[in-house]
């Protein structure tokens, strides 16, 4: 449980730095608000971690490989899960970030 809430805090925070840079490059080249930017790039990002928030992008990658050598993908090592399924993702990490950009939008 702690390993999935850590990894919540992770994808929040970095899914934030990211939304702010963008948000400051964003407004740097153009006549936006910055609260407008900040915003859209929130929701982008909150938008973009609900659909590709699982590992299942990164195990297409190796299901080849595994198939090949027999094993079922990263199924026998306990320590290899990851800690936040897709669900967790899409509640924990991409719903707040979209109810946020949503309010900073609204405002004003």
């Amino acid at each position: 449980m702690q390993r999935g809430f850590r990894q919540a805090a992770i994808f929040l925070g970095a899914s934030a730095v990211g939304a702010t840079v963008a948000a400051g490059v964003w407004t740097a080249f153009s006549d936006t608000s910055y609260r407008v930017a900040l915003a859209v790039g929130l929701m982008v990002m909150g938008g973009m971690l609900a659909l590709t928030g699982s590992n299942a992008i990164s195990r297409t990658g190796s299901m080849d490989a595994f198939a090949f050598l027999g094993m079922a993908p990263e199924h026998q090592d306990p320590d290899s899960g990851e800690g936040l399924t897709s669900l967790g993702v899409f509640l924990f990490v991409s719903l707040p970030l979209l109810v946020a950009g949503l309010a900073l939008f609204g405002r004003g």
